[in-house]
């Protein structure tokens, strides 16, 4: 009988390992900014889910009737007043965020407006934008609004930009408080 001979056993040559090397630096490069691209635009989901409530709070507010206080005549539809860049600092990355995770903090008191509280909308948890609220103060069908949110999503200066317009329907009828808007939202530097 004939001895078996040993196992060999071979590792890799250097040829196949610049192979490797090469296929995983250009899985990397392909994956990388593809993985950061898809995280900027899961923050923008934020951004679009909060100007939807805002322009719903406005909707309510313009077509839900009001009444003079002592006299009980009805008062002109409306939106509520102009309500300035909230939380106040212009970044979510600087001044309200203390734990460092390029979010502006959890803090109800930022939403204790009269502008805030008539659209029934405040942010109870940590976001990226920052939001506010423009109103031309006139009434009926020449009352306008346009609800916006800005955010610097990676700390780099260069800000996302979304709005959400709505107005007085001018087709409507004497008494009736209907609104008009669009369903989409007017971006810029989406995903900065």
């Amino acid at each position: 009988m004939k001895p078996r001979s040993p196992v060999t056993s071979r590792g890799f040559t250097v040829a196949e390992m610049a192979i490797a090397v090469v296929v995983l630096t250009i899985l990397a490069l392909v994956a990388v900014p593809a993985f950061i691209k898809y995280q900027r635009k899961a923050k923008l989901s934020e951004a679009l889910d909060m100007l939807d409530k805002i322009y719903k709070g406005a909707a309510d507010y313009y077509t839900t009737p009001r009444f003079e206080r002592h006299t009980a005549s009805k008062l002109d539809c409306q939106f509520p007043d102009a309500q300035a860049q909230t939380p106040v600092e212009g970044s979510c990355c600087t001044g309200q965020d203390t734990d460092n995770d390029d979010r502006c903090d959890a803090n109800p008191a930022n939403w204790k407006s009269n502008t805030w509280s008539s659209l029934k909308f405040q942010i109870s948890e940590a976001h990226y934008f920052v939001y506010s609220f423009t109103s031309n103060g006139l009434a009926d069908t020449e009352a306008q609004f346009t609800a916006m949110a800005n955010g610097d999503l990676d700390c780099d200066g260069v800000y996302s930009t979304f709005q959400r317009y709505g107005q007085g329907d001018p087709e409507a009828q004497d008494n009736e408080c209907a609104i008009r808007g669009g369903a989409a939202f007017y971006t810029e530097q989406e995903t900065e």
